[in-house]
């Protein structure tokens, strides 16, 4: 993985904000209450530590992480290695072998190659964590701006 303090830079002070705390804080005590939460605590901002932020090119977004065991790991869309790709990688998978000369389906559904490649992406959900089973992001009241 690379470490790019300029990712750091850009968001400290957005992590500083009320509304970027109040949801951390409404997260973890979600998780303290024996809540599962998707992604784990230790992968929720894996789309940052993979590219270093004065490379990224383009930028996957999703809407939420997957929200059944062992999918979610930090990267929008991807799975780990050795889990079936959801419907939606599959998707993707398929606009880009109908669209891109040369693309083939990967064997696996883990896109951390995408994200380590500097000219390639950062992979990035519009909400960072969901409640096991529950396709709906965790809501800590009006903090819209993190979506």
């Amino acid at each position: 993985m690379h470490t790019d303090i300029s990712w750091a830079k850009v968001l400290g002070p957005e992590k500083q904000q009320a509304y970027f705390q109040k949801t951390l804080a409404y997260i973890n005590a979600e998780r303290a209450r024996v809540k599962i939460i998707y992604p784990p605590k230790n992968n929720t901002f894996n789309a940052l530590r993979y590219t270093p932020l004065s490379e990224v090119k383009v930028v996957l977004l999703g809407r939420d992480p997957y929200h059944d065991p062992d999918q979610a790991h930090g990267l929008c869309f991807s799975v780990p290695k050795g889990v079936m790709p959801p419907p939606s990688l599959q998707n993707m998978f398929k606009e880009l072998a109908n669209t891109v000369p040369g693309f083939r389906y990967p064997s696996h559904g883990n896109l951390c190659s995408w994200a380590s490649k500097a000219c390639c992406c950062s992979i990035l959900c519009s909400v960072s964590s969901v409640i096991s089973h529950t396709p709906m992001p965790i809501s800590a009241g009006n903090y819209s701006p993190i979506e």
